[in-house]
């Protein structure tokens, strides 16, 4: 017999109103919105005993199929017609929408730097993941919760007591960002989307309306191999195949999917790429393609770290930028990996204006897996556990069977490309005074990909040569 459930706090709410840089590079990680592991280069993390290895838009985006790229993309199938066409992001009234609260970034950041600091490796381990994706998906799926599971989500997300205010700041973040799309290829492309046999419909009002959420039903064809092209349709083939099962049981898949284009404000010249040396572990030298510029950035020495800010072209109002920390050796590690991930609005904001003669790889890194274990060691431990899961807004006696997670990151000499995906299965029971500094990355550093006016950060993480 079923036990009778409340609604989560967020849907009982609804009734209320919403409204050297020639130095070598040691460590670096991104934050963008997305978070990637890879150790030695490869795609994939080191596995849990027990767990499964993977190797391997914001303007939210339209049904219509994306323009062709003048770049050489992999061919993407469209989804399934029933697959397509989510609804338009959320837009707020008026003429202006004003960007989400700095909450929405710093929550993201704290949440970024618990996930990577379990996420583990070896210090000679590139990672990459989206800190964007995983809290946006997480936050969806913290609007069907109640009770202890949604505290749970709640601590482990760094949300406010209100369980409305979360959902607010999503509305308000990706109203913004479509506001400020200018068309064209670059920028941020995100989406959303629900394949359900059957929700809460408060929760489908939530999901709709705060974070233009599109359901198909879970039912028809291959469920799998249409959630698979869904994402490799947003993300314009950088993720695909994503190493997420459905059993029997499984009644929802919340997914989350983005893609972000940017090109440098000065792009590196193709023809000064040249290899040369990488210090791994900061010690060994190997060969790396190393890019050499320069551009109007910021920078920062301070306790054996060297940061820098490397701007991109501006897209609408967004200001993205890449900051990397740059450690001296690998006693520097834990604060660069602090700064860069954990504290990137405030060391942002640290940062002086510099002319920076710039030395640093051009590199690639793929991540996928689940990471289920690494949110359990986070705190969000009810959700997962059938007999305790109170998720009254998906329908059923349901819990979270597993979460995937799969990000990308290409840093190239014409600017960056990144892409993230995150699929939660339930089931039931990115001489004018200013110093001129140079700055050789050529050792592992920490990376961030963050837009500065709202400290959302899309992808971060540490290259590791």
């Amino acid at each position: 017999m079923r036990r009778a459930r409340p609604l989560p706090a967020a849907l009982a709410a609804t009734k209320r109103a919403r409204p050297r840089w020639c130095a070598a590079l040691s460590a670096t990680c991104i934050a963008l919105a997305l978070a990637v592991s890879c150790g030695g280069g490869s795609a994939g993390v080191a596995s849990r005993p027990g767990e499964r290895r993977a190797g391997g838009a914001p303007a939210a985006f339209s049904g219509a199929p994306p323009a062709a790229s003048a770049r050489a993309e992999p061919e993407v199938e469209l989804p399934d017609p029933i697959d397509r066409d989510p609804p338009e992001p959320p837009e707020a009234p008026g003429a202006k929408v004003e960007p989400s609260p700095a909450a929405l970034g710093l929550a993201q950041q704290r949440f970024a730097y618990a996930f990577h600091r379990e996420l583990g490796g070896k210090p000679s381990d590139s990672t990459v993941f989206s800190p964007l994706s995983l809290h946006l998906a997480l936050t969806m799926l913290y609007g069907a919760a109640a009770g202890e599971t949604a505290a749970e989500l709640r601590r482990a997300l760094g949300l406010p007591d209100d369980p409305m205010e979360p959902h607010g700041w999503y509305r308000s973040y990706l109203a913004w960002s479509r506001q400020d799309r200018t068309g064209g290829e670059k920028g941020l492309r995100l989406g959303n989307r629900l394949w359900t046999s059957g929700v809460a419909p408060e929760y489908r009002d939530l999901l709709a309306g705060d974070y233009g959420a599109g359901f198909s039903p879970l039912s028809g064809g291959d469920p799998k191999a249409r959630i698979d092209r869904w994402i490799a349709w947003v993300t314009r083939g950088r993720i695909k195949r994503l190493p997420f099962a459905l059993t029997p049981g499984t009644g929802t898949v919340l997914v989350n999917a983005l893609l972000l284009d940017l090109a440098w404000a000065s792009p590196f010249s193709e023809k000064r790429t040249k290899p040369g040396p990488f210090r791994v572990d900061f010690a060994r030298e190997e060969p790396r393609e190393l890019m050499h510029g320069g551009m109007a950035g910021r920078y920062a020495s301070e306790g054996g770290v060297e940061y820098a800010s490397l701007p991109y072209k501006a897209v609408g109002r967004a200001s993205w930028r890449l900051l990397v920390a740059v450690p001296e050796g690998p006693g520097q590690l834990g604060e660069a990996e602090r700064r860069a991930i954990g504290e990137t609005s405030a060391t942002l904001a640290a940062l002086r204006p510099a002319k920076l003669r710039l030395v640093m790889p051009k590199f690639r890194i793929d991540f996928a897996s689940r990471v289920r274990w690494v949110l359990y060691r986070q705190g969000i431990e009810q959700a997962m556990d059938p007999q305790r899961a109170r998720l009254p807004g998906i329908s059923g006696e349901m819990y979270v069977e597993d979460v995937v997670h799969g990000a990308s990151i290409e840093v190239k000499e014409s600017g960056t490309i990144a892409a993230a995906a995150t699929v939660i299965t339930v089931g039931g029971i990115s001489d004018d005074g200013v110093p001129t500094v140079e700055l050789v990355v050529d050792r592992p550093f920490f990376y961030a990909l963050v837009d500065e006016a709202t400290g959302v950060v899309v992808v971060a993480g540490r290259y590791a040569g």
